[in-house]
């Protein structure tokens, strides 16, 4: 009776070794990241007319695509209340008269592109013609500055 106790607690410890060790990820030279994921994240920016502000700071969201093809940018309805997807090469990224989801608008972005965490891109809305918003600003990133 005290061999079987033994061997059952000699076979419990060597399970629970065995088990414990931990594995090789077979999966970590597959992983790979979206086309979005170097500029995607939320930015404080401020947008300019002419070289006048035209409001407080306000918070700008970008991110990808369900199908991975490019980029949503969206001011989170706080400035022209837009969002629109953008076509990306890298850091850089435009659209020409892209369909607003959130009004019956198209935008137009040009020169867009992000460069050490900081965003900058030449707008225009058909709503708006002529009028050349520039939106620039830094990324959020979690901590207190």
């Amino acid at each position: 009776m005290k061999n079987k106790i033994i061997f059952g607690m000699l076979f419990i410890f060597t399970l629970v070794i065995v088990l414990s060790c931990e594995k090789e990820d077979k999966w970590k030279d597959f992983q790979k990241f979206d086309p979005s994921y170097p500029i995607s994240g939320q930015y404080s920016v401020n947008w300019t007319l002419n070289g006048v502000e035209q409001s407080d700071p306000t918070i700008l969201s970008v991110y990808n695509s369900a199908n991975y093809d490019g980029i949503w940018i969206d001011d989170n309805k706080h400035f022209w209340q837009f969002k629109v997807k953008a076509n990306l090469n890298g850091s850089n990224f435009s659209i020409v008269k892209g369909f607003d989801e959130y009004w019956d608008d198209s935008t137009t972005i040009t020169n867009g592109r992000v460069v050490n965490d900081s965003i900058y891109m030449e707008l225009e809305w058909n709503s708006s013609p002529g009028d050349i918003y520039i939106c620039r600003g830094k990324r959020q990133t979690g901590f207190e500055e």
